[in-house]
């Protein structure tokens, strides 16, 4: 249930979840819009910053063990690569973002062509 983004898809979790009556009861009082996306106030944006946090970890279990120097050539590497994918992925689109978020892109632009290794 606290996955689904659609009340649809909510909807249709709360039919078949089998849940203990004292935790029903417990999440009925806390409300909606505390256990289900789709009825969530906040701005979910935000989600992505633990996505890419845990996308960084799963992808350095393999470099974990390594000598410092080693370890950040491999995540200086695997990032420029991962931008690289998604910048020539962002080419092919052509869709206009909001002002305010045209804006951050470009901020952010500007900030990473400033870069020096």
């Amino acid at each position: 249930m606290a996955k689904a983004y659609t009340f649809d898809e909510f909807s249709y979790q709360i039919e078949i979840e089998t849940i203990d009556k004292r935790v029903w009861e417990y999440l009925f009082d806390v409300g909606y819009d505390k256990r289900s996306r789709a009825h969530s106030k906040v701005n979910t944006t935000t989600i992505m910053t633990s996505s890419i946090a845990e996308s960084m970890n799963s992808a350095n279990k393999s470099a974990r063990y390594l000598l410092v120097t080693p370890l950040l050539d491999f995540m200086t590497n695997l990032v420029k690569e991962w931008n690289y994918n998604n910048k020539k992925i962002a080419r092919k689109i052509f869709i206009k973002l909001g002002q305010k978020y045209e804006d951050m892109l470009e901020e952010n632009f500007i900030s990473a062509r400033k870069m020096t290794i």
